[in-house]
């Protein structure tokens, strides 16, 4: 009783500073990111109503979207956002439209590094979808930029973002019913990890972790 109290309060609090903030600056100002995305965390993680944290973050991305001094960055993490919550009520067909336009925002700002994060949580999406084929070109096109910009160096921060990628293409083909391709990335994921973050580090005993986990191939 007391915990349905204290979210009750808490709940009037949140939409007390949004009406406060939104009469101060207006309804369109980006003052009122703060406000909703903390309504918005309220209601994913403490309420728990799904359905209620979509229309804030779909008014969040309006906001920043339409801001006099904009910010691409920010665009993309609300569309991410947007379509992460529709995700998650298994609402596909409205998530993907802002997977693809965070994904082409983050190819224009920066094609070496944001874009393929991006690629990857698409991927991600796709994968949870069960359209394997998307999810596995998605992947497969941040893998070849992440060994692309490795090229010959010995930057182990690089080095392990291509076992990201490989972690990524390992999970859609389990998730698709390919064990032995999965196997075969894990490998050379795992390889890689123990050589250059160490055989003892908690990236190496992550990937060897799930690595045993997969289906033993006679």
């Amino acid at each position: 009783m007391l915990a349905k109290i204290a979210r009750s309060r808490r709940k009037k609090t949140f939409k007390k500073a949004i009406a406060d903030c939104e009469k101060a600056a207006g309804p369109t100002s980006t003052e009122l990111v703060f406000p909703q995305s903390a309504q918005a965390n309220f209601y994913t993680f403490v309420s728990v109503h799904p359905e209620k944290v979509t229309p804030l973050l779909l008014r969040i991305l309006n906001i920043v979207r339409n801001a006099p001094a904009h910010k691409d960055a920010d665009i993309i993490m609300w569309s991410r956002n947007v379509g992460q919550s529709y995700q998650a009520r298994a609402e596909y067909a409205q998530a993907e439209p802002y997977f693809k336009q965070a994904v082409d925002l983050a190819e224009k700002m920066d094609p070496n590094d944001w874009f393929p994060h991006e690629l990857l949580t698409a991927a991600d999406f796709y994968r949870a979808w069960d359209k394997y084929p998307e999810a596995l070109i998605l992947a497969n096109h941040a893998l070849a930029i992440r060994e692309k910009e490795l090229g010959t160096s010995s930057d182990v921060d690089k080095k392990l973002d291509v076992t990201v990628c490989l972690d990524n293409l390992g999970q859609t083909d389990l998730a698709s019913g390919n064990p032995r391709e999965a196997e075969t990335l894990y490998k050379r994921a795992l390889t890689i990890t123990e050589k250059n973050a160490g055989p003892n580090s908690k990236e190496s005993a992550d990937l060897r972790a799930q690595y045993e986990l997969l289906p033993k191939q006679k």
